[in-house]
């Protein structure tokens, strides 16, 4: 039986308790049913009832869809520090997917109606899922060619709707021209008012497709490999400035009065190679958690290895045989 102490010392590694007191982090570790599950035994299969949320402690599982005429298909896998189930919790529907464990897996779960009194008691704790939720379900629908096979996106968002809206405003009040024009055919019966009403109204329409399709074609993602600024023409091209979380220099979030308000801002990145702003992105300070939960995963991972190749030059030196191991996966500080 895993301590107290280090469910809640695991918990706290995890982006959706980081505005959370320890305490209140103890009472929801106390609340955690621990679940063993052998390799390619399913946590649960597509369809059935969503009744409990998922925290992986150790192992890792591998998330697969079945579709019509289609076959399985593999959407994700994921590590030691990640969760799952909450889409079909939130939305109070049977799982469109089936979660199966990779290797030997120790996993923490705790009923669908209690993590559903936990949302409403914690709304930062609902928001920080919402984010992750909801790049989820962007993502799934985007399939972006250029992942790698063992990459997962773990955050995914175009601006906020408030810049799609200053985008429209002036196309907006431009149609008063087309309608002006219109009221003076009406007067004059002139065919070159009316023309030119037509005419205008076409070219603001235009206009305010342009701005709403420059609006949603850039995307802000972070995977468990590499931050990613893409800007996207759909049919014309990719645009992509991104850089490996093993350069990541510092994470800031820049808000003003606004964005206070209706909760959007810039995420700073800074990295050894420049940096990379998440302009305008909606709930950016949980946006920057979930890049500092990526980034400190992998200074581990970075740290387990170093650590490795001492000990193994160690034994070179000393005559003793040099084990092999297979790639671990990243695993939180606290799970060591």
């Amino acid at each position: 039986m895993i301590s107290l102490e280090t469910r809640t010392a695991f918990l706290q590694h995890i982006h959706l308790f980081h505005d959370m007191i320890e305490e209140d982090v103890a009472a929801i570790a106390g609340l955690l049913k621990e679940e063993k599950f052998v390799a390619d035994e399913p946590v649960f299969r597509q369809g059935a009832e969503a009744d409990r949320f998922y925290f992986i402690f150790r192992g890792g599982v591998k998330i697969v869809q079945t579709l019509p005429n289609k076959g399985e298909r593999q959407i994700a896998e994921l590590d030691p520090g990640d969760y799952f189930g909450e889409q079909a919790i939130l939305a109070k529907h049977r799982h469109t997917a089936s979660v199966v464990a990779t290797q030997d897996s120790t996993m923490f779960s705790i009923p669908a109606d209690q993590f559903r009194a936990l949302l409403k008691k914690f709304p930062r704790l609902r928001a920080a899922l919402d984010v992750a939720s909801d790049s989820r379900t962007l993502a799934r629908k985007l399939r972006f060619k250029w992942l790698r096979p063992d990459e997962v996106i773990y955050f995914l968002a175009r601006k906020h709707e408030v810049q799609l809206a200053k985008a429209l405003s002036a196309p907006i009040i431009a149609l008063v021209i087309p309608i002006l024009l219109a009221a003076y055919f009406f007067l004059s019966r002139s065919f070159l008012a009316i023309f030119g009403a037509g005419l205008t109204f076409i070219l603001i329409a235009l206009w305010g497709v342009w701005n709403y399709i420059d609006w949603g074609n850039d995307y802000y993602i972070l995977t468990n490999q590499r931050i990613i600024w893409l800007e996207r023409v759909i049919g014309v091209y990719d645009s992509r400035q991104e850089a490996p979380l093993s350069t990541i220099l510092s994470v800031g979030v820049e808000t003003d009065q606004s964005g206070r308000l209706l909760d959007y801002g810039n995420v700073n990145v800074r990295t050894y190679t420049g940096r990379i702003p998440f302009n305008h992105v909606p709930r950016p300070y949980e946006a920057a958690h979930l890049i500092e939960e990526q980034w400190t995963r992998t200074k581990h991972s970075a740290t387990r290895t170093e650590r490795e190749a001492m000990r193994n030059e160690l034994r070179r030196k000393m005559g003793l045989t040099v084990e092999t191991k297979p790639p671990e996966p990243r695993e939180k500080e606290s799970l060591q």
